[in-house]
């Protein structure tokens, strides 16, 4: 195997390791996912996976797959679990979400294609940032920590670095960092 494809096989094995701990709080009803932040993350991964490997990730796509699905099983566990907090505000967000997907086939090209999706994705966290400025025993921060390194690992696995393979993957460690930093404050402030 490659460098690139051990940090590949890495990042999907520890995608699974923070996804692990994170079912876990699921299970002990301590962490409930906003099933529309899961629910735009795994329509914009599968979108992300799909340009990533046509642009020549390879290894580097591989965390991109293994969230898209870990990402479609938890949003259905937050539709299962009937979330009660849902607002216009994310609403919006998943619409947007949605409309992407018409975007991305008249775009035809992976890089805008890629930004666009990114910038969906980023959105896609405003829910998750609201429900832990309010609640933030109902995220895992550990989660979220463990992800970030899923996605440095997939940054180092690439096999060629564009836009369209980096960009995703990059804004995901700043995003995934922020709700780290956010949960700990509030935890503090509200202690």
């Amino acid at each position: 195997m490659t460098p690139g494809e051990w940090f590949g096989l890495g990042s999907v094995v520890v995608s699974f390791v923070g996804s692990a701990a994170y079912f876990q709080g699921i299970l002990k009803g301590s962490i409930k996912p906003h099933a529309f932040t899961w629910l735009i993350w795994a329509i914009m991964a599968a979108i992300v996976f799909a340009a990533q490997y046509l642009e020549g990730a390879a290894a580097g796509a591989w965390a991109t797959a293994a969230a898209c699905v870990i990402q479609f099983v938890i949003a259905a566990v937050g539709f299962f679990q009937k979330e009660r907090d849902i607002t216009r505000s994310d609403s919006v967000a998943l619409a947007g979400a949605l409309l992407s997907i018409p975007l991305w086939v008249i775009t035809k090209d992976p890089v805008w294609s890629v930004i666009l999706l990114t910038v969906i994705d980023v959105i896609g966290y405003y829910p998750t940032f609201r429900k832990s400025w309010h609640d933030p025993y109902n995220e895992s921060a550990l989660s979220f920590a463990i992800w970030t390194l899923q996605w440095v690992l997939a940054l180092m696995a690439m096999a060629h670095y564009n836009i369209t393979t980096a960009l995703y993957p990059a804004a995901i460690v700043i995003m995934n960092t922020a709700v780290v930093f956010t949960l700990l404050w509030r935890r503090k402030v509200l202690a």
